[in-house]
Order: structure tokens, then C-alpha cells, then sequence
């Protein structure tokens, strides 16, 4: 049977809040002494309670039990140098930053896959061609670049008579009929 999902919010109940804190401190001690003892590494605990205890002082639960222990690695933890600190410490900026990098990068490589699989130039695809297969390809592709020629010049000039007529007063003529919806010069 799978637990179910827990819904992390304010333990209103006082009495309920204390037992839950309880339970989970002693959880939270018992999986850092196991991540000494499977990993062989520095581990340390302190947690502040949310009360006072009789006396009105407020005394943390530290593990290890040792203080001479976790004097030892606050210390090592103290003396290491901040930049070292500061080279394995990722802040927000840095970690959205690399984000961004690693989904441009998939983006960029699905785009190429994309472009490859819609038009496929590869060596294999040219050589299973005949000889009159590969004069029309050849043909359609130098009557789609002409065409392609041809609409960039026309958009050049229309981008030339845009930016130019009106330092001159001219305005474009209105055509007559409905709008071309290729360019916004009849718009």
C-alpha cells in the first residue's frame, strides 16, 4: 500500500505540533548519525526547539552527542576558505543561469533534429537518386532559391521605401481591393 502524499502546512494544534516535532527531530538525528556511519563523513545537527524549556533558556538538540565533536567541525567547517565555500555554494542566479544554458542547448539540438528530419541532405538520400531524379531536384531547387531571391529583394525594397518615404512626405499608393496579407504596405 504507497503512503499518501503529506500536505506541508502549520501544525495548528499546539500539543499535535510538539509530538510531530518530536518524532521528526529524532528521525533527523537518526538519519544523520546513519549518513556518518554509512559515508564516513563530518555530519553535524543542531535544532532550536520552538519553545523554552522550564528554566526560560532555550537549549538546542545537537548531534553528536560529543560537544568536543561538533566544536571540531564547526571549526574545520570555519576555518575552510570562504571561496572554497563560495565554489561549491550555487545561489539562484547562477543556478537558473545554468538551467538556461542546458535547455538552450536541448532546444538547439531539437531544432537541428527537427530541420534534419524535415529536410533530409544527407549523402544516402543523393546517392539512392537516378540520374533524372537528382536534374529535378536540381531544377526545384534552383526555381525555390530564384523565388526566394526574388521575395528578399522585394521585401529590401519595400523596408527601403518604408524607412525613406516618410522622411520625404510621400505615402505609399492605396490599392484598391482588400488588404494583401503578405505585407502591411496595402494594410
Amino acid at each position: 500500500m504507497a503512503r499518501t502524499e503529506l500536505k506541508l502546512e502549520f501544525i495548528s494544534n499546539s500539543r499535535s505540533r510538539k509530538i510531530t516535532f518530536e518524532k521528526r527531530k529524532k528521525g533527523l538525528m537518526k538519519k544523520a548519525e546513519a549518513f556518518k556511519i554509512l559515508f564516513g563523513v563530518d555530519t553535524c545537527v543542531i535544532i532550536y526547539p520552538m519553545w523554552k524549556s522550564g528554566d526560560g533558556l532555550v537549549r538546542p538538540k545537537i548531534w553528536p552527542p560529543d560537544s568536543k565533536e561538533v566544536e571540531r567541525i564547526i571549526l574545520s567547517y570555519r576555518s575552510e576558505a570562504v571561496d572554497h565555500r563560495a565554489k561549491h555554494a550555487t545561489g539562484l542566479r547562477e543556478f537558473f543561469t545554468s538551467q538556461k544554458k542546458k535547455i538552450d542547448t536541448e532546444l538547439a539540438e531539437a531544432h537541428k533534429a527537427n530541420w534534419e528530419a524535415k529536410y533530409p541532405v544527407s549523402d544516402e538520400f543523393l546517392r539512392d537518386l537516378s540520374e533524372p531524379q537528382l536534374r529535378s531536384l536540381q531544377s526545384a531547387e534552383g526555381n525555390r532559391l530564384k523565388q526566394t531571391k526574388t521575395r528578399l529583394a522585394t521585401m529590401m525594397e519595400k523596408r527601403v521605401v518604408e524607412t525613406v518615404a516618410p522622411s520625404y512626405g510621400i505615402v505609399p499608393p492605396r490599392r484598391s481591393g482588400p488588404p494583401c496579407k503578405r505585407c502591411r504596405l496595402h494594410a
